[in-house]
């Protein structure tokens, strides 16, 4: 399996292990320590997306909601562009990521047209927005089972390593928990 599916392992990991159980998941979720810095504005974007979109706008200011909330969501979207495709430590994380903001940026579009556009246009906004809601769903829906699938396979595939090499132990596995420095170990 590991075999046929090794394009979907992730490229680095995180050592030392300790360390990394000290931060969340989506701080291993990066693919390089230089983009660390990138994890608060990551970890943070739907929080700050959430509170704009909740946020009680009178009715002549939803076209500037809607403007704030696609710019927003195009803020991660150019960074992960800008990196090539490589943020994120799961190959399959960078373009299902990109297509969700891409679709996110377009529901947000079509449902500023069908509230603040032209009522000609509304009838074929409804649709573009219908079609770009499903869309959505499908590719949050191929984020969590690839998400899930990746993690299984990396876990077999460590397992079959460590089979095979039995007595292979990384000094950085000994690094203590409070280390200040991570490195990037390549698989």
């Amino acid at each position: 399996v590991v075999r046929w599916l090794g394009w979907a392992l992730p490229r680095t990991m995180w050592v030392p292990k300790d360390h990394k159980l000290q931060h969340s998941t989506f701080f291993s979720s990066v693919s390089e320590a230089r983009l660390l810095p990138l994890q608060p504005l990551l970890q943070y974007h739907g929080c700050v997306f959430s509170l704009v979109a909740g946020l009680p706008f009178p009715a002549a200011a939803c076209a500037a909601q809607y403007t704030v909330l696609v710019a927003w969501t195009a803020v991660p979207l150019v960074v992960v562009v800008a990196l090539r495709l490589r943020v994120f430590r799961r190959p399959l994380s960078n373009p299902l990521g990109v297509a969700t903001y891409v679709l996110t940026m377009a529901l947000l579009l079509c449902t500023a047209v069908y509230f603040q556009g032209p009522a000609g246009m509304r009838e074929g906004a409804v649709v573009w927005r219908v079609a770009c809601g499903w869309l959505l769903t499908i590719v949050s829906a191929l984020k969590a089972v690839s998400t899930v699938a990746v993690m299984l396979l990396e876990r077999l595939a460590l397992r079959a390593r460590w089979k095979a090499h039995p007595l292979c132990v990384r000094r950085s596995d000994w690094l203590p928990p409070v280390a200040t420095s991570l490195s990037v170990e390549d698989e």
